[in-house]
């Protein structure tokens, strides 16, 4: 009897070598980390437009008020805070005090600030107080927010009674 020689066959593994699993590694983390810029640019959106509309809204409010109280009604703005609220008095040169619901106390989103606050009137000293009275005027006014990710909205106040105008991504009729 012949004895033939057995040749072992080299039995390769099922696995996957180090390499491939690393490269596999890194490519997954690089979509991981390209997800995590989508969802904060994402955050970043959503949040501006919160902060608009709820803006828009307290001046669509407060202009309001004023005439159905028959009070001068003010937009007081704090820009190094980041926040907001309404006050009321009856006369102009009376003390104000915050107003009901709409006089309390906002505080902007994390990543939203107030980039801009003016008064479009000529001579305008204070720009942080936007007033609104009985007859339905208020100060023509633009308020702009600026997100993070450089993302705008220009909250304009007309002078007549209306709704103010919210824009995306404008820049103040000054510049």
């Amino acid at each position: 009897m012949f004895s033939q020689p057995i040749r072992q066959k080299r039995a390769r593994s099922k696995g996957f070598t180090l390499i491939e699993i690393m490269l596999v590694m890194l490519i997954l983390s690089i979509l991981a980390g390209a997800m995590v810029v989508n969802m904060q640019d994402g955050h970043a959106y959503v949040a501006l437009e919160s902060d608009a509309e709820t803006l828009s809204a307290v001046i669509q409010a407060t202009a309001v008020y004023a005439r159905a109280s028959h009070n001068v009604c003010r937009l007081v703005v704090d820009q190094e805070m980041r926040e907001y609220r309404v006050e009321s008095a009856a006369f102009i040169d009376q003390p104000f005090r915050p107003v009901g619901e709409i006089g309390v106390l906002r505080r902007l989103n994390n990543g939203i600030d107030f980039s801009d606050v003016r008064k479009l009137q000529p001579g305008a000293l204070d720009h942080s107080r936007i007033y609104f009275f009985p007859d339905g005027r208020s100060e023509p006014a633009e308020i702009t927010l600026l997100a993070r990710n450089g993302e705008r909205r220009l909250i304009r106040i007309g002078g007549l009674a209306g709704p103010p105008d919210v824009r995306k991504g404008a820049s103040s009729s000054l510049d």
